[in-house]
């Protein structure tokens, strides 16, 4: 009965480190007891399954478990114990969870997916940036149509800028895949984190189609964003299209009728400063549908996305964020 009593005793286990793992750090778990030193792949199973050994220290009392394999990244995993017994008899029934660490994920990416228009130089990189240091991963980038890269790692902010080595393909449509893996990990485990397109600054049109159709598909083509944060709109007096753009992603484009001789829409740079779906207008008569009201603006830098412009040869528009509904 006093034997009974005893195996009814339970041994409580703890875990020395249980999140943020490295692909090869030990496990180390601690009993309150000390264990008699079998062979522990008996009585404990790990899940996911990772082929591991044991090593028994401090007289019992603490157990390392050593990978034999990468333990997996971002992976959770359970330490099952069952029936390992204490010098008194006591059994340890146990189930312990850790987690590996993670990989690092992009928090942002300049250009952004689907955008277009874009100029990537010294002066206006390309930007990766992370939600963690890379200072113990690997990264891997690849570009279709295959480019080179070159790379500036800023490890205080958790960043990436990137130039083409050789120059881009105007007009080009590129698919960035991003790839990672732990500098411990085999060259096998890199990992896709992300991937996005874009396409580059178009050539100019050399010369636009007399059929609407396809000179609006022209339009869409060869129409490059000036303005890469916001809403901007660009009209092409020449051709007679109107093309829409938000965040340098193209929204679509439209033909559009201009000034007549004598009364010729200006040419230059606006910002919108209000709009109104339906005004009247006393000088006219009449109502006037989804007004806009601009201004010219001279000598204008792009400093920041609340500034806007039109350039009408070309006619190019921006408005500010609290105009931000459709046109």
């Amino acid at each position: 009965m006093f034997g009974d009593k005893i195996n009814l005793l339970k041994v409580e286990v703890s875990i020395l480190k249980n999140k943020d793992i490295e692909v090869q750090e030990e496990i180390v778990l601690r009993f309150s007891d000390k264990i008699i030193k079998t062979n522990p792949s008996k009585n404990i199973s790990i899940y996911p399954k990772v082929d591991v050994s044991f090593k028994w220290e401090d007289s019992g009392r603490k157990l390392k478990i050593i990978p034999r394999e990468d333990w997996s990244l971002g992976e959770n995993y359970t330490i099952k114990i069952e029936g390992l017994r204490s010098i008194f008899l006591a059994k340890s029934y146990n189930e312990i969870a850790f987690k590996t660490i993670e990989y690092p994920s992009v928090n942002k990416f300049y250009p952004e997916n689907n955008s277009r228009g874009i100029m990537i130089d010294i002066e206006s990189p390309g930007i990766m940036k992370f939600d963690k240091s890379l200072k113990n991963f690997n990264l891997k980038v690849n570009v279709v149509p295959s480019e080179k890269l070159s790379y500036n790692i800023n490890q205080t902010k958790n960043e990436v800028d990137f130039v083409f080595e050789d120059g881009y393909k105007k007009g080009e449509e590129y698919e960035i895949y991003l790839y990672i893996k732990h500098k411990d990990e085999s060259r096998d485990k890199y990992k896709k984190i992300y991937e996005t397109s874009f396409i580059t600054e178009a050539p100019p049109a050399e010369e636009w189609s007399s059929n609407f159709q396809a000179r609006l598909a022209e339009a869409k083509l060869y129409t490059n964003p000036l303005v890469k944060d916001g809403k901007y709109i660009d009209i092409n007096l020449d051709a007679q299209i109107m093309t829409i753009f938000e965040n340098a992603k193209l929204i679509n484009s439209f033909l559009v009728s201009s000034g007549k001789r004598g009364m010729d829409t200006p040419k230059g740079t606006f910002r919108i400063v209000n709009k109104h779906p339906r005004p009247w207008s006393d000088k006219y008569g009449l109502y006037m549908p989804y007004w806009m009201a601009m201004f010219l603006l001279e000598n204008l830098e792009f400093t920041n996305s609340q500034s806007g412009q039109a350039d009408i040869r070309k006619v190019r528009i921006i408005w500010e964020p609290q105009f931000r509904m459709a046109v």
